[in-house]
């Protein structure tokens, strides 16, 4: 049930983004760019590997912020 909701997405990419990109992740402050997050999840066929290259590669992540 957790998994058909996209719940454990969400949550996957908030611990991978906060480990990763440095920032955690409010739900309610940052919805949009957690969706974004999830889609690119998706579109890698959620392999962790290619979402973290794809964090590293960010502008914001770049930058230090």
């Amino acid at each position: 049930m957790i998994v058909d909701s996209g719940e454990f997405d969400r949550c996957a990419v908030r611990r991978f983004y906060e480990r990763f990109g440095g920032m955690k992740l409010d739900p309610a402050k940052h919805k949009l760019y957690i969706d974004k997050l999830v889609k690119v999840y998706s579109d890698s066929g959620k392999k962790m590997k290619p979402f973290i290259k794809w964090i590293l590669s960010q502008p914001r992540f770049r930058k230090g912020h």
